[in-house]
């Protein structure tokens, strides 16, 4: 049975978002018992005040949805300020959850808290106070959204923290998940990467260690991953490559899940702090992005973000194609780029006598450009522009993206999310905010001319709308 959601302008079909009240970071994100167990911050109302919880959904194949409300609230006095971020992880067939509970005024302010439940559905906590209860040796007195899991036959424990207004990693080991000993800083970087790391994750892929961080005040980064080697006998991981997890404004506290096929999926906040969300007054605020797998190439170290396969499922009927496109200035558009909830291929041949090339997509909605991307091929760069919007954030950005002479993007457009992935495996992240429901792309070149392919496929919901 699908979910039921209220039909508005800006939900989506085939993003996660609740039917009242406010979404942020995804949380606990794992497998158990053959289903994904997808989790995230939640407020009864469409704003982030008061205390937070948990709110759950799972699914068996990451395209039909069962929702389970509510699995964590403040129950005790040491989490009276809201259960917030952490993780989750399968032993010995239970389902164990590790999150920060939040007191006010107290030092630690957030302290990790441990619950299990035996069916997935059900959720109890499991010893009487945090787990972890002092500031560490080393002197973070602020530390949060505990990472754990399983190495061999101990528990590690990954918390974000600051200490002299630098962003560090820290952590702790355990024999049972109870007691715990303060293990070291794990990563500390030799330039400042923002004042805080929140939303530690961490996994292995392809022989590589991978750890994913959210820093604060960082400008122009908002979600890295690091690509390195852990040694836990030491307790340090060395970091070999950084890459952002997305270069667009609109994706925030990513958590990584195994994937059924052995691989490792990401899922993360589409939004961000600080800006409006013009859907509250629909009763609703905030929505997940589509999972993405991550991908490494071994043998030139490059990592890659696309869309997981089952979103393909999604799709409705025939495809609308487009074939032998020449794109120059004048914009232009065509069924298969039409529509409010969409994926669409756009293959882009550069003609090798042209040097400056670069196309740009925009989406209209109510006659006006709601946004607009261009990917300079010649300077390596991606021009983000919402300026025109009536509603959201109206910012603007210039990034660095990789582009080839012979690329493929892919657009996921749904209500008020846009998803772009490049052929180069980088995503641009935005919330969009529509005038009517009447939406179409654009596409032209800036400068010079290209030669595409474009397939556009109308998306079907999750949800059952009234």
């Amino acid at each position: 049975m699908k979910l039921y959601r209220k039909n508005d302008l800006f939900s989506p079909n085939y993003h996660l978002y609740t039917k009242e009240g406010w979404l942020n970071d995804p949380c606990g994100c794992s497998l158990y018992k053959g289903e994904y167990h997808i989790f995230f911050q939640y407020h009864e109302e469409p704003t982030p005040l008061g205390p937070g919880k948990w709110y759950h959904m799972k699914s068996s194949d990451l395209t039909e949805w069962e929702e389970l409300g509510v699995c964590l609230h403040p129950e005790f006095t040491y989490e009276a300020n809201g259960c917030w971020t952490g993780s989750s992880f399968e032993n010995g067939g239970k389902h164990y959850i590790f999150y920060s509970g939040n007191l006010d005024g107290r030092m630690p302010q957030q302290q990790p808290v441990m619950a299990c439940s035996e069916d997935g559905i059900h959720y109890r906590k499991c010893v009487d106070m945090p787990v972890i209860t002092s500031p560490s040796p080393d002197g973070h007195y602020e530390m949060r959204d505990p990472k754990v899991f399983i190495r061999g036959e101990e528990y590690f424990m990954l918390q974000g923290a600051t200490r002299g207004g630098k962003g560090e990693v820290i952590g702790y080991s355990s024999q049972d998940g109870i007691h715990w000993d303060y293990r070291g800083i794990f990563f500390q970087s030799k330039k400042w990467m923002g004042s805080m790391y929140e939303c530690p994750d961490f996994f292995s892929l392809e022989g590589k260690d991978f750890l994913i961080l959210s820093p604060m005040n960082w400008v122009g980064h908002k979600n890295i991953l690091l690509c390195g080697k852990a040694d836990f006998a030491s307790f340090r991981f060395v970091c070999e490559q950084m890459v952002d997890l997305d270069i667009g404004s609109d994706f925030y506290a990513a958590q990584s899940f195994p994937h059924k096929d052995g691989g490792v999926a990401v899922i993360g906040w589409l939004g961000n702090w600080g800006k409006p969300h013009p859907e509250d007054r629909m009763g609703w605020a905030g929505m997940l992005s589509c999972v993405r797998r991550v991908q490494y190439e071994k043998e030139s170290g490059q990592i890659r973000f696309m869309p997981c396969r089952e979103l393909e499922r999604m799709r409705l009927g025939e495809a609308v194609c487009w074939k032998d496109v020449i794109l120059g200035k004048e914009p232009v558009t065509h069924p298969a780029l039409a529509g409010a909830h969409k994926d669409i291929v756009i293959e882009t041949r550069r003609r090798t006598e042209q040097e400056d090339v670069s196309l740009s997509i925009c989406v209209v909605s109510a006659d006006k450009v709601i946004i607009k991307v261009t990917l300079d091929f010649f300077r390596g760069l991606a021009r983000i522009d919402k300026t025109m919007s009536e509603e959201g954030d109206n910012g603007a950005a210039i990034v660095p993206c990789s582009l080839s002479d012979r690329d493929e993007f892919r657009l996921l457009l749904d209500g008020s999310a846009f998803e772009l992935f490049t052929g180069s495996g980088q995503v641009i992240t935005e919330r969009i905010y529509p005038g009517d429901t009447k939406m179409y792309v654009t596409l032209h070149c800036e400068t010079g001319m290209l030669d595409c392919d474009i397939t556009g496929y109308d998306m079907g919901s999750y949800y059952q709308k009234a």
